[in-house]
Order: C-alpha cells, then structure tokens, then sequence
C-alpha cells in the first residue's frame, strides 16, 4: 500500500520510505528518481479491471485516511498531494463498489476528484479552491486530463520538460460549494440530504463559529428547539425535563450512542465534538429510550493515527475564563488515544443587594479520554470515560410581585436572604464494538454506566424576609447496553436489527423549609420527602429499507418495549401546607408497540421528498414531589402520533440547501407538570394527565453559498401546540381546553452571516454575525398575560484571524450585542410566589486557539 509524502508535489511513494523523506532535501531526491523508476515498472504491471468489486468500510472524515483505507482493502496504489491528506469533509463508503464508484461516492461535494488508472493506481486531484487558494503553482482543471506519467514526470523533473502549463498564480476555474454532512441517525452513515428525519447537524466547523462551548449554546440553531442549561428541552413546542425521580423527560441527549439519563446531566461540554445531530418529532424505533418530542445526538471524535491537539483560551466579561486542551496520540500502528481537558468559569451577573454577592456565576470542569483499539481489519473496540463537576452561584430568579418586586424591581437584581447553590457531577464509561463480518454484515454492541448527581438549594419567597427555600438532591446510576446487526447498504434492500437493556436506580432526599417569618415561631420547620426509584425496560427492534426503484423506496421500523418501574416514597410534613405517609410503595408495568413508516421520493438528483407517520410513548410515573395529597400521585403514560411531510434540496452547483418540513402531532394522556395556586398562598405541585394536545407547524433550514468565501444561514418555525381537551386543568370546573403549551414560542427564527477573507496564502479572517427572534410565550398552563414572556431580539457577532501555517486562530466576540434585556421563563413557587427567568446582558470576550 502507498502513502502520501509531507509535500506539497505529488508523489508516489512507499509507507517504509515515509519517515525517510522526511528527514531531508537529499533524500526526497532520491525518492523523486525512484518514484519514475517505480513508474516504470508499473507500466509492465498487469492491468486493474475498472469493473472489479471490493468490500469497503470507510468511515475516516479526512481525505487521508479515507483514501489510505481504500487503498488498503482494495489493494491499489495511491497518489496524492501530501497537503490534502487533512482535508475534512469526506463521506463514508459502506458496502461492495467498484473503485471508482467508491471513489465518487467518497468524494461526492467534497472538493476533489478521483480516478483509476489503467495500472491500478488510486490518483486525486482537487477540482475547488477551498477557504484560502494558495498562491503558489497548481495543476488547473484542464491540465488533470493530462496522462499520469505526463504528470509525474512534470513534478520530478519540472514542468516545462514535461510540457505541462502550470498556472503560477490563482486558479482561474474556480468551484465552490457545500461539504456533505454525514450523520448517524439512522443507525449508520448516511448523507444528511438522503434522510427521511427533520435534522439539524451541527457540525465542528459551526459549532467553532458560533463559539458555542456547551449544548444550550446550539439551541437557536435548529428550529423549534429551545435547550436550557439547567436540562429543559423543547421541541417543537413540547418539553419538560425530569424534576424529580417520579418522571422522566419527554427528549433524550445521547453522547455517541449512550442516553445521558437524567435532565440535569443534559447540558454537555463540546470541545471535542465532532457533530451534533438534533432530531426533531418522536424517536421510539431506533434510539434506546423513547422520546417523544425528538433526542440529540452528540458524536464526539474518534482518536486516529495522526498527532494532532489544540489549546484553547479565553478571557470575556465578568471575569469569563475558559481552559481547554485535546490531543490525540497514536500509541502505534493499531492503538489510538485522545484526552479532552476543559474549565470554565464566570462571575455571576445578578447582584443580590441583601448578601452583597453576585449571583448565576458559573465554575466548571470536565474531561473526556478515549482509547481506539484497532485488533484487525474486521474488529474495533473503543473505550471513553468522561467527567464533569459544576457548581453555580444561584439564583437568576427574581420576583415579580409581592415583596421581593418591591425590594429590587431593577432588572438583574434582587434581594433575598438565602444565595442557593446549584451542583452537579456525572462520570460515565462506555464501551464499543464495532465488527465487520466477511459477507458485509456489521455487528455494534454499546455499552454503558453512568453515575448522575445533582444538588440545589435556592429561595422560595425570592425576597429578603426569611420565609422559605427548598433543598433538592439526586443520585442515579445506569447501565445501559445495546447490540444490533446491520446487513449491507447495497441491493434492494437493507436492514438493521437489535436489542435495548436499560437500568436505572434513583435516590432523593429533598425538603423544604418555612422560616420563622412565615411561621411565628422561634425555630425552622420542614417538610422532607425521601424517596427510591428503580426503572428497567428491555426492547427489540428492527428498521428495514426497500428500494421498489432507484427513486422510491419504503422505510419502515418497529420497536417492542418493555418497562418496569418501581417507588418507595415518603413525605413528613411539619408545616402543614403538604401531607404525612410512610413509604408509598407502587409498581407502573408498560408493554407498547412503537412502529415508524416512512415512504422517500428522490424526485430528480437533488430534490428528496419523504412522508412519514410514526408512534410511540412516554412512560407513566409518579409526582414525587411536595405534594398536597397521596391520592393522584400517579399518572398514566402519554401517547404520541406523528404524520409529517418533508422536502430536502440542494440547488445550483450544491450552492443552495433548502430543507423543509411540515408536521402534526397529536398526544393523548398527554403529562402536565404545573404549579396551581391555591386559595391559603401556597401552591400544589401537581402532574396529571390532560386529555388530548395538537403540536404542528412548518420548519424551514436554509443554507446558501452566494459567493466565493461568503455563507448564508436561516431556519424558520412555525409552531401551534396547543391543549385540545384539558378538563379541570385548573381545579374543578376550570378547564383549558384551547390553551397554548407552556414555553412554546409561535415564531422562531435564525439566520446568520459568514464571511471569509484572505489575508495572505496561509491567512484569513473570518466574520460570523447572526440574529435570533423568539417570539412571545406563556410561562404557565393557565395562560395568564402576567406569567407572558416576551419577544426577543438577539444579536451576536465575532471576528477571527486564522493562520494555518502556525496553527494560530484569535477571535473577538460579543453576545447580546444590544444589551437586551429578556426572560427565559415565568412560573410560581410552592410558595405561590411568581418569579422570573432572567438571562445576562451584553458581554465580549477574547479567545485563542493554537492547534498542533
């Protein structure tokens, strides 16, 4: 097998002469005289047949390890320019192709071309002008038809002996165009473009240019998605998050294949995230846990067989510190290994005039090692264990009525007499195998632990009287293990088939406490509500694909879940706003169907149409919470049917992405977590089941390449979620049939400008700005006009300087460039105080990257 040369001329060359070359002028000589020498004995050599077929499995994102994997399993030799070898963008080739058939689906908008010569070498050549052409001489796309030897011949020994034109300045036969995104949704490798899902992927590239350093950071990005950092996820309209061990939330975060469990342990740190695939509308066939508003894929990067890392860090307002590293090492010719270090911290931006302190601050570490093992050409394991550990400085909760408003009514600031504390730490290990069988059949078994903890303490009054606050704590620990079998993706047909285990343990001792204040008496008193929950479910699943002609084909899955869940809960009130019993024991039992039908319509070469009606369910649960009474503890689970419509297109020279999709869920027994007033102050915490709830809307992601350098982004939702029939949804005889869903935005918009400028041959700036709209929601069930979020308008830009040769990147960034001022939610306390969601001003900052 032949390898590239770190050089910028092409060249043929052995993998045992590689370390040579590098070692100096007179040596790569040399090595030019024998590449002609080499050429030939070629010429004498007898002939690849174009036509012969080869088993591929080709997964590498950068050209050089795609290209040396093929040369690999199809025993051909290569030729390409050494400074192409880390060009990203390729796309996977799974199945039995020809090499040129192979070659063209690798490279399909990549930027490069590839062909066969009739001696069985692999060459590659680069048909576009990526982000900054070098000013230095290259073959232009007339003279790659010139013959293999004429080419060589032109490097070694110099262009005008060889009668090649070599054009000294810039290519004057410029193409530019969209990178394919490659995503996993499915199960395996497929073009984005081709799959019948509404997805965002948010690759690498975007998530640099946006400087987004956490998952929240990514939620304007897709439309009708809205992700907190405290684990509330909304998708198309419909979210919650696990508040307590009774429940579960309605989306699933997953890290390369593995549910995150709990709400809390959400929000994830992305340094060393290779995409991130956002899934919108039910996911009950193919992915470990039900969702049943969409999940969130995130895929970090897979160690390799090249040195490579990056430092990053940055200094911004309120004293933001950022700390990061990643370095990926070969330990050989088979074992790989990369570690991720990060710290981030910032002073909080809500100053609490009672205490003096700053409140929201933010203090951060996290890790994440991973070791690729390479035992043969068939079999793959990896290894990963990941940490993190955050502690936040609370609360960004402030009152808006009653006495806590009347002590601190500016924005940011508040007056109360408890600071409370946010904390969460989660270390997880997973294990993957990954084995090719000779016949193309694939065999991928994930396995899982996680330990999730998560603490805050926080007020409940939001004022500087001492009257109440709340302590909330959790521990889980989960195992999960999945394995399927996928059989190869040529033919008529192909399918995917496997099995989901999953077990969950949860532990809380949570309380609250009312304060002299609001007693009268000398000493505290509580309520405290301990509790254990034990969740295991099995499940089976198959998802086939069937191609009637090369346009139409059928997509369709089924899923069988089995689940059992089990609560021992207790709650020992002192204050007697809540209830007293003694280890409420109860088992919920959930056997469900889940199917997914899809039927996909390639139109013409670019234009992709698919339909698509699914089901799944949500599990019932309990609302182990400070609750009122032990009657209607329980509630049922929820059911959700989806029927959705989609168009993907990609337009002018791959220059014009359109990608659109239409919906409508329905759900019965749909959950309902909500805070209803109560006639004495105080608040009951209730879950029930509402009877029937519509989500549909219209989602648009745009992107466009108008010219060389510059790339334009724009997402649009329309989203109507509202209740169809929720009887005594406010306590008896107060319906909300034909209320809207809470924290659910009717217009959501996005849109963003990039811009890249050459500086020099190795420099260049670039320029990001985008906008975000979000438009007005209700903050409760009951949708009262004082719990209404408002509208807001965001605007953020940064400015970078790239050097490639030194690896050298700076930026200057601002959020919230016009300082507005806007809520992230409303709600009520148990206390039956309203409070609000504020969100940070204007900032700006400075970072480095230094890559290596």
């Amino acid at each position: 097998m032949l390898r590239p040369v770190k050089n910028t001329d092409c060249m043929l060359i052995t993998e045992s002469m590689l370390e040579d070359i590098n070692k100096g002028g007179w040596i790569r000589v040399f090595c030019r005289i024998l590449v002609a020498m080499m050429l030939v004995c070629n010429a004498v050599g007898k002939p690849v047949l174009s036509t012969e077929m080869y088993e591929f499995d080709i997964s590498h994102k950068q050209l050089g390890m795609a290209l040396v994997a093929m040369a690999k399993q199809s025993q051909s030799q290569l030729l390409f320019p050494y400074h192409m070898a880390k060009s990203p963008g390729m796309n996977p080739v799974v199945g039995r192709y020809t090499i040129s058939d192979a070659l063209e689906k690798m490279l399909r908008s990549s930027g490069f071309s590839g062909g066969l010569t009739e001696r069985g070498i692999i060459t590659i050549t680069r048909n576009n002008v990526k982000k900054k052409p070098k000013r230095e001489a290259h073959v232009t796309v007339s003279q790659r038809k010139k013959t293999l030897l004429t080419t060589i011949s032109a490097l070694i020994f110099g262009a005008s002996s060889a009668g090649v034109a070599v054009d000294a300045e810039i290519d004057t036969d410029t193409v530019f165009e969209m990178e394919e995104v490659v995503v996993v949704a499915r199960k395996r490798a497929e073009s984005l473009q081709s799959v019948p899902i509404a997805i965002t992927a948010v690759t690498a590239e975007t998530i640099e240019r946006v400087g987004a350093l956490s998952l929240s950071d990514l939620s304007a990005i897709s439309p009708s998605a809205e992700i907190s950092p405290s684990g509330f996820i909304t998708l198309r309209g419909v979210g919650d998050f696990s508040r307590n061990i009774g429940s579960g939330a309605r989306a699933v975060v997953y890290v390369d294949g593995a549910p995150v469990g709990r709400s809390y342990a959400f929000e994830q740190d992305l340094l060393d995230v290779e995409r991130v695939e956002i899934l919108r509308g039910p996911q009950g066939t193919l992915f470990g846990k039900n969702s049943v508003s969409g999940a969130i894929n995130i895929i970090t990067k897979k160690p390799h067989d090249q040195f490579e890392g990056e430092i990053v860090a940055e200094y911004g307002s309120k004293e933001r510190v950022q700390l990061a590293s990643r370095v990926n090492v070969p330990l050989g010719d088979t074992v790989f290994l990369s570690v991720q270090g990060g710290y981030f911290n910032k002073n909080g931006l809500f100053n609490n005039l009672a205490s003096g302190n700053n409140l929201g601050g933010n203090d951060r570490y996290s890790a994440r090692v991973k070791l690729l093992v390479n035992v043969s050409e068939s079999l793959e394991l990896m290894f990963s264990a990941d940490y993190l550990e955050e502690s936040t400085l609370s609360s960004t909760l402030d009152a808006i009525e009653g006495p806590g408003f009347i002590e601190a009514p500016e924005f940011n600031e508040v007056r109360q007499s408890f600071d409370g504390v946010r904390e969460r730490e989660y270390k997880a290990g997973t294990f993957h195998l990954n084995y090719d069988f000779e016949n193309g059949y694939a065999l991928t078994a994930i396995s899982s632990y996680r330990e999730n903890n998560f603490e805050a303490s926080g007020e409940e009054d939001y004022s500087s009287l001492r009257i109440a606050s709340s302590f909330f704590d959790e521990t889980s620990d989960q195992f999960s293990q999945e394995i399927r079998i996928a059989s190869p993706a040529d033919g008529n047909y192909d399918f995917i088939v496997g099995a989901f285990y999953a077990t969950e343990s949860l532990e809380s001792g949570r309380s609250a406490r009312a304060e002299p204040q609001f007693t009268g008496l000398p000493f505290d008193i509580f309520v405290r509500t301990p509790g254990t929950l034990s969740d295991e479910s099995i499940s089976g699943f198959a998802h086939g694909n069937y191609r009637f002609t090369d346009k139409l084909e059928l997509s369709a899955g089924l899923r069988y879940t089995h689940q059992e869940r089990s609560i021992v809960y207790s709650s020992f009130d002192q204050i007697g706003l809540f209830t007293t019993f003694e280890n409420f024991q109860e088992t919920k039992t959930d056997n469900e169907w889940s199917p997914k039908v899809t039927l996909n319509y390639q139109i013409d070469e670019d234009v992709f149409s698919y339909v698509t009606y699914s089901r799944t369910f949500k599990s019932g649960g309990w609302n182990a919470d400070f609750i009122t009474t032990i009657e209607g503890i329980g509630f049922d689970p929820e059911y959700a049917k989806n029927y959705e419509v989609g168009l993907k297109s990609t337009l002018f020279d791959n220059r014009l992405r359109i990608n659109l999709a239409g919906f409508v869920t329905k759900f019965t027994d749909y959950q309902v977590f909500q805070f209803i007033p109560l006639a004495n102050g105080g608040t009951i915490i209730t879950t029930t089941n509402a009877g029937e709830v519509t989500t549909r809307g219209l989602e648009v992601e745009t992107i466009a390449l108008p010219a060389e350098g510059l790339t334009l982004t724009f997402s649009y939702s329309l989203i109507d979620a509202y209740y169809n029939r929720f009887r005594d949804g406010g306590g008896p005889g107060v319906d909300y049939d034909g209320n809207k869903l809470t924290n659910t935005a009717k217009h959501n918009v996005y849109a963003s400008v990039d811009y890249q400028i050459d500086v020099t041959a190795d420099t260049y700036l670039t320029l990001h700005t985008d906008y975000t709209f979000r438009a007005s929601r209700f903050g409760n069930v009951a949708n009262t006009e004082l719990a209404r979020v408002a509208e807001r308008h965001l605007v953020n830009a940064r400015i970078g300087l790239i050097n490639e040769e030194s690896g050298l990147e700076l930026y200057l960034w601002a959020d919230n460039v016009f300082n507005q001022k806007y809520l992230s939610s409303i709600t009520r306390s148990f206390s039956g105080t309203l409070v609000q969601a504020q969100t940070e001003g204007s900032s700006v900052g400075v970072k480095a990257r230094y890559r290596f």
